[in-house]
């Protein structure tokens, strides 16, 4: 008779873009039932199977092919015959009849069931129609929880945006929310955008991905967060395609986002005009998973290094990365060959010309604000993972209330003493000063060479002590451009510019090369992009409101924190609302005083018009009553002279004779 044993399934190993790496099932067993008292009574009480058995069995999964990489063989119990281990559930009440020994065709259809299970779980190519398959398990009471929780947060805060999507059957699958502040955080920090998708509910077998970015002192900004079931397109696509609804549809010029597949084909149907990077944080996380046994070469994690940040052009690139792969052996490395086809999204040589605000630089920035990393995710609810959020958002923005403040109490202290050193002082954020002020410290040390003059620009050289730099100099504007492409991707001078501009005896930073966002004002305004030169112009109602939105709210978040401010804030309000009142009562009243004159005006008008229409109408009348008159008269005389012509005929007149 063959010996088997039944397995429960353990824990799971997988890659950051969620590929299994490692599989274990345990001997079923294994372990202990927990001793901690039922809060509800049962029925009745399952009988104890488990005796603390250590066997198990650990499967590897690499280059598309499983292995058996761990097996412990011992038992300290009976083991059943593989006749009996198919059909026997030690969980289930089973009847005493099924529970015998079965046809041999039976056992064979069972162990061909069984192998293809196994095969199930080595092609990673089945994990959606699996998904598509499983039972939702979000149940109905914890998604009504999550509304009515969500319901009264927006009692307080009337702006609170939130939206779920429901699969086939009714069933809630993805839901995303974001707070009224998180919209305004995003006009002035949303040119950068993270979403973290790093973080799994066990409860729920979830994903919850908040969306991050930097404010003005390089410190994490909560924009929103969704609840995931799966990492498929099409929840990534409605993800980012309701992110963009609750945020005034502008794009962000950069994502970040993890090596996903899903999510790259999501970003590119959503965001075109944004561009997708991969954080260096995650890559390297990635790479000390994929790639574990080689760090403890020395040298792997320096070369690998160099060509993530290291090297200035492509040729470089492309060199040092075949030397990393023919010295290591790792040419057929898959998760090597993959991340090599994404360079463009993840080396500093490809991705420099764009705007990452530091995270991909040498500065060490995270892709993610650890939200929840203390979370019990076997225990919290949906509600919970809300309600940890917003304390983590509230925290933050004291964090940066409290930064500001500083701001604007006190100027950082001086080292230089120079006029470029003492801008940028009263200008950037102290976190910003500070790395302006290292760039400045060591374009010092900078040698320069003036390479070449073609009409107003002039090339100069600079060289470091592993890289070369050449910067551009436009005498005729002031511009100056430099190849290693600090500013585009920072929004900082480099120490080659700085250099280049001392020399040339300009001491102060030209405007166009003070990014807002780094400043100490980059809350205050209209935020640039936002709107076009003729709505500004036309200062629509829109505008206004918007403008007045944002000042509203800073003002608010400010005057919240202390009492004494609260009533100055309060004070203020009410008398800035009586000014308003008594403006729009002045206006009333000059208002009605010209409706009166108009109308007045108005009277007057028609009673002069009407006046001249009842003269031209007599002298009207009169002329026809005298055309009338005139033609009477002509037919009486006509009348007449013909009566006088007949008399004449009927009586002629007798002639006169004369006397002698």
């Amino acid at each position: 008779m063959e010996i088997g044993f039944k397995v429960r399934k353990g824990k799971v190993q997988r890659l950051a873009y969620k590929s299994l790496t490692k599989r274990y099932f345990y001997c079923s067993k294994e372990g202990f039932r927990s001793k901690k008292q039922p809060t509800n009574t049962k029925k009745f009480t399952r009988k104890e199977t488990r005796t603390g058995c250590k066997a198990m069995i650990q499967i590897t999964l690499k280059n598309e092919e499983c292995s058996i990489s761990h097996f412990i063989s011992e038992h300290n119990h009976d083991l059943q015959g593989s006749t009996q281990w198919y059909y026997i559930d030690s969980c289930s009440k089973v009847p005493e009849a099924d529970s015998l020994i079965q046809p041999t065709c039976e056992i064979e259809a069972a162990k061909e069931a069984e192998a293809g299970a196994y095969a199930r779980f080595c092609d990673m190519s089945h994990s959606k129609h699996l998904r598509a398959k499983k039972s939702n398990i979000l149940q109905p009471e914890d998604a009504q929880g999550l509304i009515d929780y969500l319901k009264k947060l927006q009692v307080e805060d009337l702006s609170l945006f939130y939206t779920f999507q429901v699969d086939a059957e009714c069933h809630m699958t993805n839901f995303f929310w974001r707070d009224s502040r998180s919209k305004i955080d995003y006009y002035h920090f949303g040119d950068v955008l993270i979403l973290d998708t790093t973080f799994k509910m066990d409860r729920y077998n979830m994903i919850c991905a908040p969306f991050l970015g930097l404010n003005h002192h390089q410190r994490h900004v909560l924009f929103g967060c969704a609840f995931l079931l799966d990492e498929s397109v099409e929840s990534f696509t409605w993800l980012l395609g309701t992110f963009m609804e609750a945020m005034g549809r502008r794009q962000p010029k950069t994502i970040f986002t993890t090596e996903c597949p899903a999510i790259s084909e999501a970003v590119e149907e959503t965001l075109p005009k944004s561009q997708h990077l991969l954080c260096k944080q995650l890559v390297c996380q990635n790479a000390k998973q994929n790639l574990s046994m080689y760090y403890g070469h020395p040298g792997f994690e320096r070369d690998f290094y160099c060509c993530l940040f290291d090297y200035q052009s492509e040729g470089e690139f492309q060199s040092s990365w075949s030397s990393l792969l023919e010295q290591y052996n790792l040419r057929e490395n898959p998760w090597l060959q993959n991340i090599q086809i994404l360079r463009s999204k993840w080396s500093y040589l490809f991705c420099k010309m764009t705007f990452c605000a530091g995270i991909n630089s040498n500065q060490g920035l995270e892709c993610n604000a650890n939200v929840f990393q203390n979370a019990k995710s076997e225990a919290m609810m949906l509600w919970e993972y809300v309600l940890k959020y917003e304390k983590a958002a509230e925290h933050q923005r004291r964090e940066e209330l409290h930064e500001d403040f500083c701001c604007s109490a006190s100027e950082p202290e001086l080292f230089l003493s120079s006029r470029m050193e003492k801008q940028a002082a009263s200008v950037y954020t102290p976190t910003m000063f500070n790395i302006f002020r290292l760039e400045l410290i060591k374009s010092m040390s900078v040698p320069l060479k003036r390479m070449a003059k073609t009409g107003s620009i002039v090339t100069y050289k600079t060289k470091g002590e592993n890289t070369e730099s050449s910067v551009e100099f436009n005498s005729q504007d002031s511009t100056i451009t430099c190849s290693c492409k600090k500013f585009e991707s920072v929004g900082i001078l480099c120490a080659h510019a700085l250099k280049v501009l001392n020399i040339r005896n300009i001491f102060q930073i030209a405007p166009q090369y003070i990014l807002k966002r780094w400043t100490k004002s980059a809350k205050n305004g209209v935020v640039e992009g936002d709107y076009n030169d003729e709505e500004i112009a036309d200062n629509s109602e829109s505008l206004c409101r918007s403008k007045f939105m944002h000042k509203a709210l800073n003002f608010i978040t400010k005057s919240v924190a202390v009492k004494k401010t609260r009533k100055i804030a309060e004070r203020y309000l009410d008398n800035a609302l009586n000014e308003v009142n008594d403006e729009l009562k002045k206006g009333n009243e000059h208002r009605n005083t010209k409706d009166a004159e108009v109308n007045h005006e108005g009277v007057k008008n028609t009673s002069s018009v009407a006046c001249v229409d009842w003269q031209e109408k007599v002298e009207k009348d009169l002329y026809l009553n005298q055309g009338e008159t005139s033609k009477g008269t002509m037919e009486f005389q006509i009348q007449k002279k013909r009566k006088n012509e007949v008399r004449e005929k009927i009586n002629p007149p007798s002639s006169s004779m004369s006397l002698p």
